[in-house]
């Protein structure tokens, strides 16, 4: 029962603080603190849990995957790369309702702080003659980038749920398409109910559809590294 308070007391104050603009890392810090101290947990024992947290091997290779991650995602913003996806999913897809949500999908497939942003002004664009309020606009800049956080490996949630519960991620990935096919579809439903008819062609160049290799390779060594090591050829490959 007071482990169920303490906790309580630590997700109110991390509540109060998000509440108060704080950001994220001092927020957790603050209740780090706040659990030792509910914990009375002496301060050689503060020392060795930061310690062994440290230089534990999940916080190494997590913090690894961040850094790459983040990398990327710089890489393929500052060189187009992402507006050259844009302009290829116009010439691939005819239908307007597809277009509409191959916006915040594609930029969705990268985790970026600033991913909204950069996806909104394509979901007003795609749909300024349609007759949308910017409430039904935001949820569709909002929802349909978020699908991938359950099944794409860029994504450090995922990384995180399978470092921390020791479940492989192949088989984590499995154990969440559903949901994400669930999102989608439901979101599609909601969303697209009114849209009808579909887009002028659009002509893109070779580079445009070339975009997408990075991301395709990525999926793509994932997949072969999760597969192997169900094969038992890589069991000391820690993915």
């Amino acid at each position: 029962m007071f482990d169920i308070i303490k906790l309580s007391a630590v997700l109110i104050f991390i509540v109060i603080l998000l509440r108060w603009k704080y950001r994220i890392g001092i927020v957790l810090l603050n209740a780090s603190g706040l659990l030792a101290l509910l914990y009375l947990m002496p301060p050689a024992k503060i020392a060795a849990t930061m310690g062994a947290a440290v230089t534990n091997p999940i916080t190494i290779k997590l913090t690894l995957s961040l850094t790459f991650i983040r990398v990327l995602e710089l890489i393929l913003r500052e060189n187009n790369i992402l507006a050259d996806m844009m302009e290829a999913s116009k010439s691939l897809v005819k239908s307007r309702k597809l277009v509409i949500i191959s916006m915040p999908m594609l930029i969705g497939m990268l985790p970026s702080l600033g991913g909204a942003y950069f996806s909104a002004p394509m979901v007003d664009e795609s749909t300024k003659d349609l007759k949308m309020t910017q409430e039904e606009k935001g949820f569709i800049n909002f929802w349909f980038r978020h699908p991938w956080e359950y099944v794409l490996p860029l994504y450090p949630g995922i990384l995180l749920a399978s470092a921390i519960s020791g479940v492989e991620l192949r088989a984590l990935i499995i154990a969440n398409l559903p949901y994400a096919l669930t999102i989608l579809l439901t979101g599609f439903f909601l969303s697209m109910k009114e849209v009808k008819g579909n887009v002028e062609s659009v002509e893109v160049s070779k580079k445009g559809f070339f975009s997408f290799i990075p991301i395709g390779i990525i999926i793509l060594l994932v997949c072969v590294v999760a597969g192997l090591r169900s094969l038992g050829q890589l069991a000391y490959f820690p993915l």
